[in-house]
């Protein structure tokens, strides 16, 4: 007699990084329904203790933030021994332009989305990541 065994993949961890804490939220809320494991964090600083803790697979940042902002948020992760093995995307509520893409992508996102989020290109787009 032959067992069969499920195996499941434990859900992709994302962490949102935004100071707006009601879009956050809603970013976490919408992921967490299609089966993402989603956190959040409304400052650069507390993003970075946030990856030691939660070790997501991606990180989604705001790049308007005080304090540390999201291309500096970029910058630092991508300057830890293990930094490259995040999944980057920038949001931003600018649209396509294409100057602040540019500096997304210089700063090490792999991505760049437009707020508000189209939730199941960003869902598709990270479980492809």
């Amino acid at each position: 007699m032959m067992l069969c065994m499920r195996t499941t993949q434990p859900p992709i961890r994302i962490l949102i990084v935004d100071d707006n804490e009601d879009a956050a939220r809603t970013l976490v809320i919408g992921l967490r329904i299609s089966g993402l494991d989603a956190h959040m964090s409304t400052n650069g600083e507390d993003a970075l203790q946030s990856l030691q803790q939660f070790d997501p697979h991606a990180i989604l940042s705001d790049l308007c933030m005080p304090g540390i902002d999201g291309f500096e948020l970029a910058r630092r992760i991508r300057a830890l021994p293990d930094g490259y093995k995040h999944f980057l995307v920038a949001l931003t509520a600018l649209g396509d332009d294409h100057r602040r893409v540019a500096a997304a992508s210089e700063a090490g996102f792999n991505e760049c989305i437009t707020k508000p989020a189209d939730l199941n290109r960003l869902r598709d787009l990270l479980r492809a990541a």
